[in-house]
């Protein structure tokens, strides 16, 4: 667990290598300078709190594991193979994360104003037909 809050909290621990041990004060403080204020005191407060929690749950007693660089080890042998497999994935973002190319959908469906379920039930299925092949 340990290993997985220091990948999604990475930017805090390259700040302070034991950010685990940091207050919820000082987390709070350094999450406002990493956002660059745009977050709310609530929201920070909230990601604070989330962090120290999370932190308690996992044993930081081990060492990191080191990042290994797996795009350097490709064998030359096997070039045929490298190129076959990098094929199927999905392209990857600078960090190591899969990128989708930033394209995103957001489908709005304003409901008529009805007490008969029939019409939503209608609604609905069209949805399922049309989206969801």
């Amino acid at each position: 667990m340990a290993e997985a809050i220091r990948d999604a909290y990475a930017d805090l621990f390259q700040i302070n290598k034991n950010a685990q041990q940091l207050s919820k004060q000082d987390v709070v403080n350094k999450f406002k300078t990493l956002s660059q204020g745009s977050f709310s005191e609530s929201v920070l407060d909230k990601m604070g709190n989330t962090f120290i929690h999370l932190c308690k749950l996992a044993d930081f007693k081990e060492q990191p594991k080191p990042q290994v660089d797996s795009t350097n080890q490709v064998d030359s042998t096997n070039d045929e193979d490298a190129k076959s497999t990098t094929n199927d994935q999905a392209p990857l973002a600078n960090d190591g994360r899969i990128s989708l190319g930033g394209l995103h959908y957001n489908i709005q469906l304003i409901l008529p104003e009805s007490r008969d379920p029939k019409v939503y039930d209608v609604l609905f299925r069209s949805l399922k037909e049309h989206l969801l092949c």
